[in-house]
């Protein structure tokens, strides 16, 4: 099913946005760009926001102080907040907590000497010429090298068409707010433990400005809103019922950006 209707204005692009467009196009339509549909947290996102937090405060405790006691005990006060009747099953719950917990544990205690964090959960917004748009995006961790920097992010997504997006959203970003390319990019996956590493380069700024620009694009023809494959995120949907009517395709935006 795709949604017929003039071109959409698309002012500004946030990294919020574009994770949202690329897991489901269909729900980010009609729940932030109709706002046609009540906005409501489901289990992925309330993870996300959780391990935002817990790498937070963990980057801001003094070095000497961070152990595995401590981020263990921080772990477990943020998450016992969080109930268990946002996820699909208590083993749904569990499953998550136990590798949310088990994979932030390695991830942090690998960089628990950082000194000063150069960003620690700072949002960066730029206007990039080339492509005629604002963008927004967060900086989870930033750290200094002798030669430039490092930009880490922590996600829940380990779905390589997010990965990639951010990718290409943090070198733009970065390099039209600093005129300089990090040096290294850093993508955690706290659900599968999973790493992935770039090293960007002016080359790949060029072909980040054409993703880019190409997402500006699709983004704005309402025909390419299209429902995405079902995942564990559509039974907590408010999307749900209306999705079961509408039949199986293929999510073209991908095509398009592959």
């Amino acid at each position: 099913m795709s949604i017929k209707g003039s071109y959409i204005s698309i002012k500004t692009l946030t990294d919020d946005h574009l994770e949202k467009f690329m897991n489901c196009s269909f729900k980010f339509y009609y729940q932030d760009i109709l706002k046609a549909v009540k906005q409501q947290y489901d289990w992925f996102q309330i993870t996300q926001y959780v391990v935002n937090q817990i790498v937070k405060q963990f980057f801001e405790i003094h070095p000497k102080t961070r152990s595995l006691f401590t981020l263990f005990h921080l772990i477990d006060w943020k998450w016992r907040r969080v109930g268990v009747n946002v996820f699909e099953s208590k083993r749904h719950y569990y499953e998550v907590t136990a590798k949310m917990t088990d994979h932030l544990l390695k991830m942090l205690m690998d960089h628990k000497n950082l000194q000063h964090p150069l960003f620690l959960y700072e949002k960066f917004r730029v206007f990039n010429e080339e492509i005629g748009i604002h963008l927004s995006m967060v900086f989870d961790v930033g750290e200094w090298t002798n030669q430039s920097y490092i930009l880490r992010k922590f996600l829940v997504s380990d779905k390589m068409e997010v990965v990639e997006a951010f990718k290409h959203m943090a070198i733009v970003v970065s390099r039209t707010a600093f005129q300089k390319l990090p040096e290294k990019m850093e993508f955690y996956s706290v659900l599968s433990g999973k790493v992935y590493e770039y090293f960007p380069t002016e080359n790949d700024y060029k072909d980040s400005l054409n993703y880019l620009l190409l997402v500006k694009e699709v983004m704005k023809e309402p025909s390419n809103y299209i429902k995405n494959s079902p995942d564990r995120r559509c039974a907590s949907c408010p999307l749900y019922v209306d999705c079961q009517n509408v039949g199986k395709q293929e999510f073209t935006v991908r095509r398009k950006l592959n």
